[in-house]
């Protein structure tokens, strides 16, 4: 390369007589897009007779900064000379388009210049490592797991980390080309009721649209809770004793009931299954209040076969019968892939349903299709008199590729009359469209769940982007349900049609644009409510760990039918405001503020003003304290077509085996007479958590064992040794026992101290035991003194490059050490040093790698045996060159190889 004074010249060259030769240079081969960290080849050529006026010309390329040039020939062709390069560009060279001038000299005079143009890709490639696999984890603890986010590509990237348990300590980073940070995710451990069992500690690192990268690794968890050893079988049952004042209107009342349930099992084997429910006696009778007597005896034996004796609620299909409470037995039964079910039950809180009797059989088809056969008996009753309605029906749930298809046909026969009822419920999927139908049809002379009732609903939607979708709604109910009066309920004739466009911003902020034309009817005597409304409404949703907040603006027009059906449309508006706060993990407080300006519900059909403000409180405080507050001052007359709270506050204090409540409520109940519709009651209760003892276990295993140790001053007693929850001591001879132990799988740990510094087990622990039942397991656990592997990494620079150490950055490195049994990783410090300590005495295999591909650099010899030694400290360096990259030629083809110098 020439010295500076011919760069000078070449930039003249571009404005001088010079600018006629450039067409006598020309680039032969055509330049793509150039890859960071890769080579490529230039050909120029001078054209003949240029090169026979100054036959003596020497080409020279100059290059931006940190590319090479790796071979350049000189060809003498008929067409002139030809010259060929094989270039080198930096590892981290940004992505945009470059300048390469190339001159020609003769008798260092400038005789002829070309510059080339050439685009750098961009290189986007993130890897993220664990640095720490950590061998196990307690119940309880903080588990940290440090991963290496590596930047590798030739652009700075800002990137977005999440992880699915626990906390990350950074959510939002940038890291430089060829740059790389470390993060920890911090998780608490939860207890559980197992002695071991596995979590998972991952990372998530997305960049804009680019494919996110993750990595996860799992850890065993041990449970070292230190439980009571019993020995008997237990049936968990709770017994509480309640005080209720219930007032009704003007009147008030007041009852004692008792509350008494258990479930578990009966036997060792877990084969036999019982769950019962006694609560009473039924001082007041208001249903819908929740104020009855309940007695269920439930049965299962081998988790297929079950009997229910006594209070339950039935469900046999959509059509026939979705959920009715009542008293009497029902029977079912579980074999492979069908089960069958008959039951008989008399209705207890239907007005109009005296008893039902039925039976039902169910079967899986293949993988993808249930099929179930449906037929009940019931004995009704209307304003002529009692009847009887024989139901059948097939129902089935149908999963192919893009479609989900639930369906049922029912035939009914009641008062000499035939008719049917259909319900069918479809999601259609293909691509980014979303088709979605739900359909409910039942003939006047049908006497199921449904009477009389259309149901029709229709959607479709489809995702224009991963922001945006835009969606149609239609739907047309007229339902007739034959409810319970304990979920006192009424639909309201309606119409509703709809076009939405929906703006997802990102996981915190949601935007809904809907346009709406609907006609809604009250079907209670005297109806409170008949409109018809078309309006525009725009809802707003922000939603992060700390605020909820939902908003939403409405503006339109809307008759009241209720005062005349030709009555003209007047505007209305209405504004809602919905925020929740997380002040602490246990502490969220929420509130409600509503307004409308509308003359809908208004008997003269002008507008008014109707506001609507509530509030909510919940605590859970360490499961000690649980508070929940409700509170509403009105509802819009369209939203009393079911019972709806005022007030409604709970509070419990749990003591572990006892427990106290108190609850309040204030409610009121459409359709009931006007002196009992305004309902509120307060109750307090104690309940006490029972575990009776049902069997003593006999069949009890034991362990025994032995610590041993296998060279001189290493401690024997004294030394504490832990058996999942159950721990002791060793005797002066390293013996150790636990006794009356029940059969199960347990992890056998020695807990490090003190007096173990330096001192390990030689097998592997954790050491997972298996207790049988009336035997006794004997362990002898050898203990060894540990050793040590420390070193060093030389870092050297070949001879190409120009620089020094000091000017050149040094990759992430990584050091593993693993026995096939046990693996340890660590990093190399900022200094080039890595140490193991306390590794147990044997051969390992020791290896020094630098995670992601990078090219530039090579360890010699990474991979080295080890034999560790008690009390013995192993050294082992290695070396880091960078690699100097040389083109071969060899005839008509080109090698690319590296040499360290």
């Amino acid at each position: 390369m020439k010295n500076a004074v011919y760069i000078l010249l070449f930039t003249l060259l571009s404005f001088c007589s010079f600018g006629q030769n450039l067409e006598k240079i020309r680039v032969v081969n055509k330049l793509e897009e150039i890859k960071p960290g890769n080579y490529f080849s230039l050909f120029l050529e001078v054209n003949k007779n240029f090169h026979n006026s100054f036959p003596e010309n020497v080409g020279g390329l100059k290059l931006p900064e940190g590319w090479s040039i790796l071979s350049e020939k000189k060809f003498i062709r008929e067409t002139g000379v030809r010259y060929m390069y094989t270039i080198s560009t930096a590892k981290n060279t940004p992505s945009q388009k470059y300048n390469l001038e190339f001159g020609l000299f003769v008798r260092d005079q400038i005789i002829g210049f070309k510059s080339i143009d050439v685009e750098v890709s961009e290189n986007y490639n993130i890897e993220v490592v664990n640095l720490k696999k950590t061998n196990h984890v307690l119940e309880g603890d903080t588990l940290i797991t440090p991963f290496l986010i590596q930047n590798l590509g030739n652009t700075a990237e800002r990137l977005k980390l999440t992880t699915t348990l626990g906390t990350i300590d950074f959510d939002d980073i940038i890291v430089e080309a060829n740059g790389s940070q470390t993060v920890k995710v911090t998780q608490i451990i939860p207890f559980t009721n197992q002695s071991s069992w596995q979590i998972s500690s991952d990372i998530t690192v997305f960049s804009d649209s680019k494919k996110p990268v993750y990595n996860v690794v799992s850890i065993p968890v041990y449970s070292d809770r230190e439980n009571k050893i019993d020995n008997h079988l237990r049936l968990p049952i709770t017994v509480g004793v309640n005080h209720l004042n219930y007032s009704f209107g003007n009147e008030k009342a007041t009852a004692f009931r008792f509350d008494v349930a258990g479930r578990g099992f009966l036997d060792w084997d877990n084969k036999h299954f019982i769950d019962f429910v006694a609560n009473g006696p039924n001082n007041i009778s208001v249903p819908n209040l929740g104020s009855y007597d309940e007695y269920t005896l439930s049965y299962t034996y081998k988790g297929n076969s079950n009997v229910i004796l006594g209070d339950f609620s039935n469900r046999v299909s959509n059509l026939l019968e979705f959920g009715r409470a009542g008293r009497g037995i029902k029977l079912e039964h579980q074999t492979g892939n069908s089960n069958i079910s008959l039951f008989f039950q008399k209705a207890r809180f239907a007005l109009n349903q005296d008893y039902a009797f039925g039976a039902s059989y169910e079967t899986l088809v293949g993988n993808r299709t249930k099929i179930k056969l449906n037929q009940i008996t019931k004995k009704l009753s209307d304003k002529n008199g009692d009847f009887i309605s024989n139901l059948v029906s097939t129902s089935g749930y149908f999963k192919w590729k893009k479609l989900d298809l639930d369906a049922e046909v029912s035939i009914g026969l009641a008062k000499g009359k035939l008719d049917m009822a259909i319900y069918s419920q479809a999601y259609y999927r293909v691509g980014k469209l979303r088709i979605q139908n739900r359909t409910i049809r039942a003939g006047k002379n049908y006497h199921g769940f449904y009477n009389n009732s259309n149901f029709f609903f229709n959607s479709v939607n489809y995702q224009v982007t991963s922001k945006i979708f835009l969606g149609l709604n239609s739907s047309f109910s007229s339902l007739n349900r034959s409810f319970d009066i304990t979920s006192f309920s009424v639909s309201p004739l309606s119409k509703v049609h709809s076009a939405l466009l929906t703006y997802k911003l990102n996981s915190k902020h949601l935007g809904v644009l809907t346009f709406t034309n609907q006609e809604r009817e009250d079907r209670l005597e005297p109806a409170s409510f008949h409109y018809k409304e078309n309006f525009t409404n725009f809802s707003y949703t922000y939603n992060s760990p700390r605020l909820e907040i939902s908003a939403q603006g409405r503006f339109g027009k809307s008759a009241n039918l209720l005062v005349s059906d030709t009555q003209e449309k007047m505007k209305s508006y209405a504004s809602t405001l919905q925020p929740n706060i997380t002040v602490t993990p246990w502490f969220v407080i929420g509130g409600y503020l509503e307004y409308q300006h509308t003359s809908k519900f208004s008997a003269d059909n002008t507008n008014q003003n109707l506001f609507y403000y509530g509030g909510n409180v919940d605590l859970n405080y360490k499961d000690f304290i649980r508070l929940n507050f409700m509170y509403r001052n009105n509802y819009a007359p369209d939203e009393f077509y079911e019972k709806r709270n005022f007030t409604n506050a709970s509070l419990t204090f749990n003591f572990k085996e006892h427990s106290l409540s108190l609850v309040g409520a204030r409610s009121i109940s459409p359709g009931l007479s006007v002196d009992i519709q305004n309902t509120s009651f307060f109750s307090i209760k104690y309940t006490v958590k029972l575990n009776p003892r049902l069997a003593k276990n006999k069949n009890i295993g034991h362990l025994g064992g032995k610590l041993v140790g296998k060279s001189e001053g290493i401690p024997q007693k004294g030394i504490m040794v832990k058996l999942g929850a159950y721990q002791t001591l060793t005797d002066s001879l390293g013996n150790f026992h636990f006794n009356n132990i029940f059969p199960d799988k347990y992890i056998f740990t020695i807990p490090p101290t003190f007096e173990l510094a330096g001192i390990k087990s030689e097998k592997k622990t954790p050491l997972e035991v298996d207790i049988v039942a009336d035997s006794t397991v004997f362990l002898e656990i050898p203990l060894v003194k540990t050793g040590a592997v420390t070193g060093e990494l030389d870092f050297r620079i070949t001879d190409k490059y120009q620089y020094t150490k000091e000017d050149q950055s040094k990759p992430v490195v990584l050091a593993k050490l693993t026995n096939g049994e046990e693996t340890y990783v660590t990093s190399v410090n900022k200094n080039d040093k890595y140490s193991f300590k306390e590794i147990k005495p044997g051969d390992w295999k020791l290896t020094v790698y630098i995670p992601g591909n990078q090219k530039d650099y090579e360890i010699l010899n990474n991979v080295s045996s080890v034999k560790i030694e008690s009390s013995k400290v192993e050294m082992v360096n290695f070396t880091l060159v960078t690699i100097d990259r040389r083109i071969q030629n060899t005839g008509q083809q080109f090698h690319l190889s590296s040499s360290n110098k």
